[in-house]
């Protein structure tokens, strides 16, 4: 297997300089349109929520939903949320039956390289918090009444890991990707008792997931080129 020098790099192509929240709702919205079972959740909803919390905030402001947007919502079998840990890191969370009987969230980390209990994100508890408080957000829009289903029980899983420390986003917009090609096997995991960690390794291997990294920006670059406006001449 070559040898990939990192320091090679071009540094303007390094995620951490333009692989910020915008492209990231963006590349996710694109791809969930793809897919008439899952919405997604602007990423701006868990910074909102976890800002709140750490000001004494005991209910903080995640979005202002409208009542036809929030039934939307819940007319979706599953709702992905793009999120940045402590600003310094992309995580994938994705809520399967959100509102309904047998909920489950799960968390995507491609720094996590085991299933021990003790490897779990250090938010664990805190993405816990914020996907039951963001479903009842959603369900008291649409239904006046919080999840009648309790907390949305956190699993934890496994994920191709990134092998260095920038490609974050990039591995949870492939994680993404994946979740939208396999939604129909996630939601089947609400309806079974399967025990232990999921191992979702096999989606795709690490060098796939840096070999991305370029796909993404040509694509970015490409989407910049047709939806910007054009310079005036005068």
């Amino acid at each position: 297997m070559d040898t990939v020098m990192w320091d090679a790099i071009p540094f303007t192509l390094l995620p951490a300089v333009w692989l910020d929240s915008q492209p990231m709702d963006l590349f996710s919205v694109l791809d969930c349109q793809t897919s008439n079972k899952i919405a997604c959740v602007p990423s701006q909803a868990y910074g909102w929520y976890v800002g709140g919390i750490r000001n004494g905030d005991r209910t903080p402001s995640v979005y202002d939903f409208g009542r036809l947007r929030a039934v939307e919502m819940l007319s979706k079998s599953a709702w992905v949320v793009m999120i940045n840990k402590d600003n310094i890191h992309r995580q994938l969370i994705c809520i399967l039956n959100p509102g309904r009987p047998g909920s489950i969230a799960l968390l995507m980390d491609s720094l996590v390289t085991s299933g021990d209990e003790q490897t779990r994100p250090s938010n664990w508890e805190t993405v816990q918090s914020f996907v039951q408080y963001y479903v009842n957000v959603i369900c008291i829009a649409a239904e006046g009444r919080v999840q009648a289903t309790g907390r949305p029980y956190m699993r934890q899983c496994l994920v191709p890991h990134q092998p260095n420390y920038f490609d974050c986003g990039v591995f949870s917009l492939l994680n993404l990707k994946n979740v939208v090609c396999h939604v129909d096997a996630l939601l089947a995991l609400t309806t079974t008792s399967q025990p232990g960690v999921l191992d979702f390794c096999w989606w795709y291997n690490s060098r796939v997931g840096t070999q991305y990294r370029y796909h993404l920006f040509q694509r970015y670059g490409e989407l910049l080129d047709k939806y910007s406006e054009p310079s005036s001449t005068e």
